[in-house]
């Protein structure tokens, strides 16, 4: 059951990309900041998850 946390991360990060090309379909602009600074988090956190996973 150690996988359900990493798994629901990716999904998260995926669903912010998917914020952000809805939010600047509509031209949404800060709601484009504020999800690409969510997204830079999660991919900073995204990156730590696989190294530490993968590369212990």
């Amino acid at each position: 059951m150690t996988w359900i946390m990493p798994v629901t991360m990716y999904i998260i990060t995926l669903f912010i990309l998917a914020g952000i090309y809805r939010s600047f379909k509509v031209r949404n602009y800060f709601a484009v900041g504020f999800g690409a600074v969510s997204f830079l988090v999660f991919a900073v956190v995204d990156y730590a998850i696989i190294q530490t996973t993968f590369f212990p």
